[in-house]
């Protein structure tokens, strides 16, 4: 006897969720060397900022997923400098949006 195929309402939302979460570790990266450079030159945090926006292209989703990934990095000591200076810059954009 033959199952039914899904029905399609229930498979796209992993995939997006799949593809949000893909997008948010790109976007985390970004924000991370946004980060060290801004940290070096804090007339450019405005540049960055900017930057990060259009990247996001300010979906509040995708920032929330963006701002998960860099707090879930946090925790390991090579990276928690430069992920606080991330997530303050995604703080940033979240609040121009």
């Amino acid at each position: 006897m033959s199952m039914p195929s899904p029905t399609g309402q229930k498979r796209p939302e992993p995939m997006r969720l799949r593809e949000l979460r893909r997008q948010a570790r790109v976007i985390a990266n970004f924000a991370e060397f946004l980060a060290e450079d801004v940290h070096g030159d804090p007339d450019r945090a405005d540049e960055a900022r900017e930057a990060l926006a259009a990247l996001s292209k300010c979906d509040l989703e995708l920032l929330a997923h963006t701002r998960s990934e860099v707090h879930r990095r946090e925790g390991l000591p090579a990276a928690m400098r430069k992920n606080r200076y991330a997530a303050q810059l995604l703080d940033l954009v979240d609040r121009a949006a």
